[in-house]
């Protein structure tokens, strides 16, 4: 079995396939690892302590830290012990994944954990960047009516974390009530 993607959740299917299965993990580099519990705390816990879940995007901290996303909570040393490491996937034929060094691998299953795109077709309003994503300040779009909530860095690094989206739907939720509603003739 092959679990294509380093980031949080190629990691955390690997660890857990890993018990049962014989596991190969296809990534270019793996990130930062930062265990869940540090210094007999949550890692969340220290988040909040130390700001960081409040750092805003453009900050020179929001910069730095949205360069790479760290591994939450798994011990990457020690998964890499049980998995067999496999070079990036570039691409993909029927059944195989296509690494960066050439070579093919044809296990029984692959696993694509190989992270989030914005993918909005549906939205049939000029709101969309270059990118995709959707363009808002704050949560705010230039389309009157039209807010969205728990985007990632939305106004800070814990704008789409559980523990703190609620600060953002609480302030937008304020903007909103504040907007005066057009009333037609």
């Amino acid at each position: 079995m092959v679990v294509v993607g380093g980031g949080n959740t190629g990691v955390q299917i690997a660890q857990e396939l890993a018990a049962t299965h014989r596991v190969a993990l296809s990534t270019g580099s793996l990130g930062r690892a930062l265990p869940l519990r540090l210094l007999g705390r949550d890692l969340f816990w220290w988040f909040e302590r130390l700001g960081l879940a409040r750092t805003g995007p453009d900050t020179r901290r929001g910069r730095a830290m949205r360069r790479r996303e760290p591994i939450i909570g798994t011990d990457v040393r020690a998964l890499l012990r049980r998995v067999r490491h496999l070079p990036r996937a570039t691409g993909a034929r029927p059944g195989e994944p296509l690494l960066a060094d050439g070579t093919t691998e044809r296990p029984a299953a692959v696993i694509w954990a190989t992270g989030f795109r914005p993918s909005y077709p549906w939205l049939r309003v000029p709101v969309l960047g270059a990118d995709a994503a959707i363009v808002h300040d704050q949560g705010r779009t230039a389309v009157p009516g039209l807010h969205v909530i728990g985007q990632p860095w939305q106004r800070n690094r814990g704008s789409a974390l559980l523990g703190w989206v609620g600060e953002d739907a609480a302030l937008l939720a304020g903007q909103i009530a504040a907007t005066p509603v057009p009333v037609s003739p």
